[in-house]
């Protein structure tokens, strides 16, 4: 189902990054990873997160006034 909520939520555990969807975890349990817009991390974090995601080189990064956006697709 399609929404425009954005949700704030910690980090999940490694246990519950599961192949297909997240775990046991708010706000979406079990809720598959091709229904995440993107994933945006905090300005105090980007330093450290621009290096690791950049090693992976997956997703298109965008920098945002309030950190970095991980895109997974657009609409």
């Amino acid at each position: 189902m399609r929404s425009d909520q954005v949700f704030v939520a910690p980090i999940p555990q490694a246990g519950n990054l599961l192949e297909t969807t997240l775990g046991d975890v708010l706000p979406y349990p079990y809720g598959p990873y091709r229904e995440i817009d993107w994933i945006e991390i905090p300005a105090e974090r980007c330093s450290v997160a621009l290096g690791l995601l950049a090693a992976v080189g997956q997703f298109p990064i965008r920098q945002v006034h309030s950190g970095l956006r991980v895109i997974g697709y657009t609409w």
